[in-house]
């Protein structure tokens, strides 16, 4: 191997544009060090360049006056648990979200301080909705959508002021094993499930949108694709898990159109 390690000649210029329009006139051309001379030396100015910058803002921090807020960095820590957590001890939070809620669940919110606030929530901050008007430990409350929501919470101080704290609430479609599912979960999953067992194609797609499948379409799927031994795209290789995952969310989207409060939930036969 040679050991000139320096790019072809053809690869030293990169044109990068700098004009939204591409105007070509408005480019910038980089060309490539010989060596690594000059990285080396732009990377100990960049270096002095950062420590020079660190110094200041600690110095400018040190001596400004302190002003004080009613909207300060979350120091409370939020808790949003539903019944199934507080029941089985098995939060829904896996340490991907911070806070983890079941769509459609009564989901209890709480400051793990225990201290008392007027607690609202919201699809975004100018959208929030004052849940209580005393000051309680905790309240109880009903995501309807998917997605991000957002709780603040406000907590009185002793000189009659107040403390706002935001929290970012992530509401999602939570699947269950049936047994865990109290009675009220567990008849409208069957409720939902017997629905879309007698409703045809083309009653859920007048019914529920163009999106609806039905169990005949569903199962027609299957057939068209897993019937055939001699050419099996459902259950060879990657296609087992790749084609299973996408008629459960298939079939999950349906019966959430006939009833929003329930999801696919399974059966653990380990």
């Amino acid at each position: 191997m040679s050991e000139n390690m320096d790019p072809p000649e053809s690869c030293e210029y990169a044109s990068v544009p700098i004009d939204e329009h591409e105007n070509p006139e408005m480019h910038a051309t980089i060309k490539r060090p010989a060596d690594n001379k000059f990285t080396l030396k732009k990377g100990a100015i960049v270096s002095v360049l950062v420590v020079a910058l660190i110094a200041v803002g600690a110095f400018v921090s040190s001596h400004s006056p302190t002003t004080t807020t009613s909207f300060v960095e979350v120091e409370e820590e939020l808790t949003a648990s539903n019944e199934f957590e507080r029941r089985t001890d098995r939060p829904f939070n896996d340490g991907l979200f911070k806070n983890l809620v079941r769509v459609h669940s009564p989901t209890t919110l709480e400051l793990q301080s225990g201290k008392s606030a007027i607690f609202h929530a919201g699809p975004s901050e100018e959208e929030l909705t004052k849940l209580n008007s005393n000051p309680a430990t905790s309240i109880e409350h009903t995501f309807t959508e998917i997605g991000r929501h957002v709780v603040k919470v406000e907590v009185g101080n002793e000189d009659g002021t107040s403390t706002t704290f935001t929290y970012s609430i992530t509401a999602k479609v939570i699947r269950m094993e049936l047994r865990d599912l109290i009675q009220e979960d567990r008849e409208i999953y069957f409720g939902a499930l017997r629905h879309f067992q007698f409703t045809t194609q083309n009653e859920g797609v007048a019914k529920y949108g163009s999106t609806y499948r039905s169990l005949e379409y569903i199962l027609r799927s299957h057939l068209y694709g897993a019937a055939d031994k001699a050419c099996d795209h459902w259950h060879d290789d990657a296609g087992m898990i790749n084609h299973h995952v996408a008629i459960t969310w298939t079939f999950e989207q349906s019966l959430r159109m006939i009833d929003s409060r329930t999801a696919s939930h399974y059966w653990d036969y380990t």
